[in-house]
């Protein structure tokens, strides 16, 4: 999950003009620390210093949410089963932060001029016969268990969700209280602060409809509101509580689903264990 939400809106906006992509075609969760490509898409879609990471390389089951009908999966879900499968092959290591590099398992160097002429023909379209092959899943799958992050996103995504809601909603708060303060604080800033809280607000909720609403009505109060957003009645009251209501009614769940991983780390005789 992201470790702070104000870097994650930076992360995001880097990526997103990284990729030289559209905002709003990325997929951003509360659940991954990083956003997912756009749905479909392949390693000659991203720009070249970028072709490195896994996220450019997943497999056909993982580019897309699942159907099966007229069923959808929930776009939380297909995240959250992306975000668990390379976390769990070790091409996103949690403790270091790091991710597996792809063409250094091919045997690639950018760096080098050779092979970086290699790069270029093949995102130019030009054949490439290790490039071509290569499939991510000879790293991901499971051949015994195909299906367990499917099972694992669907038995833990509501509780995820609630943990995700409650850590982003705790940072918001904090911002929140900071606004209302007012101190160090010009008022172009809070307005930029209030309007950024406002999106991640919304973003924060994964989804919630009724919390989602709430927020919404604060956004039309503060743009029909002529006082400081600091002053005594200001509608920004009221976003703070909203954001104190999410982490009140996550913070039972999120400690209780803390303490079960603490079980298992006990359990299981892990050395540590990255809560965040």
């Amino acid at each position: 999950m992201p470790g702070n939400v104000v870097d994650y809106v930076v992360a995001f906006d880097d990526f997103a003009s990284a990729i030289s992509v559209p905002a709003p075609s990325l997929m951003a969760s509360p659940l991954i620390g990083l956003p997912l490509p756009p749905a479909g898409w392949s390693p000659r879609d991203f720009a070249p210093e970028l072709i490195w990471h896994p996220m450019a390389w997943l497999p056909e089951r993982l580019k897309r949410p699942l159907t099966n009908g007229d069923d959808v999966e929930p776009d939380n879900g297909w995240v959250l089963r992306v975000g668990l499968e390379l976390q769990e092959s070790g091409l996103y290591d949690q403790v270091s932060g790091s991710w597996f590099d792809v063409l250094t398992h091919l045997g690639i160097d950018p760096a080098n001029a050779d092979d970086a002429h290699r790069l270029s023909s093949w995102l130019a379209g030009g054949p490439d016969r290790r490039l071509d092959e290569f499939d991510l899943d000879e790293l991901i799958f499971v051949e015994d268990a195909p299906e367990w992050s499917l099972e694992a996103a669907i038995s833990s995504l509501e509780p995820l969700e609630v943990v995700a809601r409650t850590k982003a909603a705790r940072q918001l708060l904090a911002m929140c209280n900071e606004t209302l303060t007012g101190d160090g604080v010009e008022p172009a800033e809070q307005a930029e602060m209030v309007g950024m809280m406002l999106t991640l607000g919304v973003w924060a909720t994964c989804g919630d409809e009724a919390l989602g609403a709430r927020i919404e009505q604060v956004r039309e109060r503060l743009d029909a509101y002529a006082g400081g957003l600091s002053d005594a009645g200001s509608p920004v009251f009221a976003l703070s509580a909203i954001f104190a209501d999410m982490v009140d009614a996550g913070e039972p769940i999120e400690n209780d689903l803390l303490a079960q991983f603490e079980r298992v780390r006990r359990q299981t005789g892990l050395s540590e264990f990255a809560a965040s």
